[in-house]
């Protein structure tokens, strides 16, 4: 019996999933830097600008 070996190419993105198939993207309407906690935390108590949901990333 001998090895086979398949070569072939095939456009891979019609196999992934969505970029965002949760809609987590639009989850959060701010995403701050972790040093603007204090002041994201003040905006979210007073519901500024529509904050509701805040992302601090690291």
């Amino acid at each position: 019996m001998r090895a086979v070996t398949w070569q072939g190419k095939r456009k891979v993105t019609s196999f992934l999933p969505d970029a965002d198939p949760l809609g987590l993207d639009t989850f959060a309407a701010h995403e701050l830097p972790l040093d603007h906690a204090p002041h994201a935390y003040e905006n979210f108590q007073k519901m500024e600008d529509g904050a509701v949901k805040i992302v601090l990333k690291p």
